[in-house]
């Protein structure tokens, strides 16, 4: 049977990670969320091109319209061109008036309220100037980001992706003491353990190792621990191979109710957040009903004991 001779404290695992693993390579592909960019992005020209409709209107020049009122309509020498929200304004515009500033009837315009020059205008380079940083290496990709990336008409980007099996390898079951456990056996057959019992809770029969020059992460199969694995080891071993420089989020609340933990094992708390305060969900093992309810988690350190009703926390996002 797989044995378990000593956990190795959850801060010892993760620097063992930062030893090991080194960012894999970059690729170039079109943005996608979640993927890590391997290098700054700079904008290859303004965007927009050209002063731009930031609504739909009338295209007209400020000045002509500067003493009309809703009490003084004021005759307009040619009808104003109509733009939608995104085309090119008119040479000689400044301005997009709202559709009721300017009434026309039977070919003929009046000006109905005043505008300010850059009225309802995007300028050129208003979104982004040529040659700007719009983006730093490591910043991990979401989904406004590649719409963002669109906008700025870059398609292609030098990003870290890492694959499963390609790059890593994060299996869950088989690593505790059971008579069918031996995927701890099998890592140290094809590659090399490098610590088998982590301290941490759930979790503690987790396995880290090498294959080559591919980390292994072996997870617990009871689906808290796994859990409990992919939210502190599992998200650092990613983060480490993508070379991701973003920071999780993060906030302080208070704790509903205290939180009694062991000492030597690092714990992740699942706890739901309302009314500006966090309540602890469970401890040890995770209830189902927990899992459902839990919004983020918090990580109670081995050396302390818990908290306190009422201590500030630093709570994590559970996604």
């Amino acid at each position: 049977m797989q044995r378990i001779t000593r956990l190795t404290p959850l801060n010892d695992v993760l620097a063992r990670i930062d030893a090991l693993v080194q960012p894999i390579a970059t690729r170039n592909m079109a943005p996608a969320p979640g993927q890590v960019l391997a290098a700054d992005i700079v904008v290859p020209q303004d965007t927009p091109r050209a002063a731009s409709a930031l609504r739909d209107g009338w295209a007209v020049r400020a000045d002509a319209l500067a003493d009309a009122g809703s009490y003084a309509a004021l005759p307009l020498p040619v009808v104003p061109q109509w733009v939608d929200a995104g085309d090119p304004m008119p040479p000689d515009a400044d301005a997009v008036a709202p559709q009721d500033a300017v009434s026309v009837q039977d070919g003929r315009a009046e000006a109905l309220a005043p505008a300010t020059p850059g009225d309802g205008v995007v300028p050129q380079g208003g979104d982004a100037r040529a040659d700007e940083i719009l983006l730093r290496a490591g910043t991990r990709l979401t989904s406004l980001l590649v719409e963002v990336l669109a906008r700025a008409r870059i398609a292609q980007v030098s990003v870290r992706a890492p694959r499963a099996d390609d790059d890593y390898v994060i299996a869950r079951g088989g690593t505790g003491s059971g008579r069918n456990d031996d995927a701890v056996e099998r890592l140290a057959a094809q590659g090399r353990v490098e610590c088998h019992g982590i301290a941490i809770s759930p979790g503690e029969t987790a396995a880290f190792g090498i294959i080559g020059a591919k980390p292994v992460l072996l997870l617990p199969g009871r689906i808290d621990a796994a859990t409990a694995l992919r939210l502190t080891v599992g998200r650092h071993l990613l983060g480490r191979l993508s070379a991701a420089t973003d920071v999780d989020l993060a906030f302080k609340l208070p704790l509903t109710r205290k939180v009694a933990s062991p000492l030597g094992l690092a714990e992740v708390i699942p706890v739901r957040v309302a009314d500006g305060a966090a309540e602890p969900l469970a401890s040890g093992i995770w209830p189902l009903a927990a899992m459902a309810q839990a919004n983020g988690w918090i990580l109670v350190p081995a050396e302390s004991e818990g908290y306190p009703a009422g201590s500030e926390v630093v709570i994590k996002s559970w996604a």
